[in-house]
């Protein structure tokens, strides 16, 4: 529920028009009015007026004609400079050649006080004023009135002038406060998403945890109880001793099993509220710690382990550790058991690319069965049962999770009746 609100607002937030999208919209529109305006009177001027006011007609269809290709091309603003610009210099030519502006004074100050507002920028709108006034307003006030009123009409028209920009700039400046606003608002959605996403992920993980463990703890309790009443009626009976030490053996095993999976769950808690200090971890060294914690099999020639040199990655040696003890824990543990003269055999080996390094645990075991493969990282699913091989479901999904944190990442490389390599991937320690 919290995702879909957060995603909602996202949308809202998109929508809302920039300034200068409402700009370019708005160069669209006149654009269209005024080609459409001048298509219709050319004709009338044409059989009514003198061929150059025809001409004059036909540039300005011209320069909004070439402004709508533009804008086509989405190269919006260039459009509206064609425009803006070409219409006064359009207008300072039929200005030199009828020595007067009255009759065009009204249609270019609204053009003008336009495109004020429509052109972005406070220095872009205020050379625009100064280049129609330099070509256009003063030298035509002054071949078209006498004084003093060309000195009012110097006045009124520098402020019909700077009020349109004085608005644009205010309107131009409350938008850009609108805008960092906005991108403030995004930025904070997006840490917001991510949170959101990670409890959703928790809630998740929660819920399968609980209906994974209800079932999981239960079972060896079960065992535990069942027994027990069994073990019970035997001792009030008197029955045979071999009997009472079977399920004396079977209690201990489930037992033993609950210890397991308690212990795991418990490294899972631990993993997840670790503090990932980080820094440069030699696998060498680290994989020597682990190879101690089988020694004992080593010296008895139990198992072959080979180790090739390693790479430094960016990590934490401690939580790391437990990745690696799990995966040369399970390939010890998952090899033929109806084969005596098997031996066991574990190579570990690297190597590394211009983004990643990656470290590859392979074995000669039993491997693992294409059915069991998608949930090979999920909690509490096994491929086999606790009387063929003991485990309790968590080991690769906590390595996995730690993997996780340390933004790299662990899959099955290959799989077969003949063994299996994982690979895990790291970030590479930039020298």
């Amino acid at each position: 529920m919290k995702l879909k609100f957060i995603d909602q607002f996202n949308k809202n937030l998109n929508k809302s028009n920039s300034l200068k999208n409402i700009r370019w919209n708005i160069h669209l529109i006149i654009l269209i009015l005024l080609l459409i305006e001048t298509i219709f009177i050319t004709p009338f001027r044409f059989f009514n007026f003198p061929i150059g006011i025809t001409y004059v007609n036909l540039c300005e269809i011209s320069i909004y004609s070439c402004s709508l290709f533009l804008f086509y091309r989405k190269k919006y603003n260039l459009s509206i400079l064609i425009t803006a610009y070409g219409i006064p210099v359009i207008f300072t030519v039929v200005l030199i050649w009828l020595h007067t502006l009255k009759s065009m004074l009204w249609f270019l100050l609204s053009f003008e006080i336009t495109y004020i507002l429509i052109i972005t920028g406070k220095h872009k709108r205020i050379i625009y004023a100064l280049v129609c006034a330099a070509i256009f307003y003063i030298p035509g006030v002054f071949i078209t009135y006498i004084y003093p009123e060309y000195i009012i009409k110097y006045i009124q028209l520098f402020t019909l002038t700077i009020i349109p920009i004085i608005i644009s700039n205010f309107i131009e400046s409350q938008d850009n406060k609108l805008q960092n606003l906005n991108l403030k608002l995004k930025e904070k959605y997006e840490e917001r998403k991510i949170y959101a996403e990670q409890i959703d992920e928790k809630n998740q993980e929660l819920v399968m945890f609980s209906q994974c463990m209800s079932h999981d703890l239960k079972s060896p309790l079960n065992n535990i109880k069942s027994f027990a009443s069994l073990l019970q009626n035997n001792i009030e009976k008197e029955s045979n001793l071999e009997e009472n030490k079977k399920f004396l053996n079977f209690i201990s095993e489930s037992a033993i099993s609950m210890s397991e999976l308690i212990n795991d769950l418990l490294m899972y808690s631990n993993i997840e509220n670790y503090d990932y200090s980080k820094e440069i971890v030699d696998l060498n060294s680290l994989i020597d710690e682990v190879l101690s914690l089988f020694q004992f099999d080593l010296d008895q020639n139990k198992v072959e382990i080979n180790v090739e040199k390693l790479p430094s990655i960016q990590g934490n040696n401690f939580i790391l550790n437990i990745v690696f003890q799990n995966l040369i824990s399970n390939a010890i543990k998952y090899q033929p058991k109806d084969t005596t003269a098997h031996h066991p055999i574990i190579n570990i080996f690297s190597k590394t690319d211009d983004i990643s390094s990656y470290i590859y645990i392979q074995d000669n075991g039993i491997g693992i069965e294409e059915e069991y493969i998608e949930n090979l990282f999920t909690p509490f699913k096994r491929s086999h049962n606790s009387s063929e091989y003991q485990g309790t479901g968590l080991g690769m999904y906590i390595c996995q999770r730690i993997i996780k944190k340390h933004n790299g990442k662990i899959q099955l490389k290959s799989t077969s009746i003949e063994g299996s390599t994982f690979e895990l991937s790291f970030l590479k320690v930039q020298e």
